[in-house]
């Protein structure tokens, strides 16, 4: 599969994991972690690791919510890992940025099998592996991503922007860390509300970076190969294969 492809068929599975998880939203019966009686999914209360409940906060079976909650942690991990694969693959080839890039490539193995092991222990029946699990995840993705801003950095096929946004994401996930560790808890009403709309925040800001990242991943793929098909002997010998005895 070549390196381009890649970066389509990810950009693909994470457009189904947003499609996923939005019909798990729609199907979730209701209820919070501070108040069981709410009705369906909120947008402000309910964390996105909630739709993975097989029970909801409100004492419903949440099955249908929590099948495409799998299907959706699944075709992120397909997302991870076929970008990881492609963006490997891309940088190894220049040499000052290969040993960056393949060691983002172990980031992004160890941020499938965190993802994995999220949706495989739901809150409601291990919260301790649940939100360890989601910070290895987030580590692993915020160290990934630093890595790959320095070996982008080295390989002068990309824009400034590339690794630019890689920065940006490893930003992101370390305030996400910090917020995490010395921001409100969620005893109360008011930190409920910040740490949900700050997960939804930072899950859309992780979206954008990577369609962004992949597209252009895409075209440096490109040219790399456009490249390379004008520099081979038929190219530069035109009717080179088609000549007659």
């Amino acid at each position: 599969m070549a390196a381009g492809t890649d970066f389509s068929w990810a950009r693909r599975a994470m457009y189904a994991a947003f499609v996923f998880a939005l019909a798990a939203m729609l199907l979730y019966p209701g209820g919070t972690l501070r108040d069981p009686t709410t009705t369906g999914y909120s947008f402000s209360r309910n964390f996105i690791s909630d739709l993975g409940n097989t029970v909801s906060f409100g004492g419903q079976p949440n099955n249908p919510s929590a099948v495409l909650a799998m299907a959706s942690a699944a075709t992120v991990v397909a997302a991870i890992l076929l970008a990881t694969i492609g963006f490997v693959r891309l940088l190894s080839a220049a040499r000052a940025a290969r040993t960056l890039a393949r060691a983002a490539g172990v980031g992004g193995a160890v941020a499938c099998l965190a993802v994995v092991g999220v949706a495989l222990a739901p809150g409601n029946r291990s919260l301790l592996l649940h939100v360890l699990f989601g910070q290895t995840a987030s580590g692993a993705i915020g160290l990934s991503a630093l890595l790959l801003a320095l070996a982008s950095l080295r390989d002068g096929r990309f824009t400034k922007g590339v690794p630019a946004a890689w920065l940006a994401l490893a930003i992101v996930v370390a305030a996400l860390f910090l917020v995490r560790w010395g921001g409100p808890g969620i005893t109360t009403d008011e930190g409920l509300v910040f740490h949900v709309v700050k997960q939804k925040i930072v899950a859309v800001v992780i979206l954008l970076i990577f369609i962004y990242q992949t597209r252009q991943a895409d075209r440096v793929a490109r040219a790399t190969d456009d490249r390379r098909v004008a520099g081979s002997p038929n190219a530069a010998t035109p009717g080179a294969g088609n000549s007659c005895p």
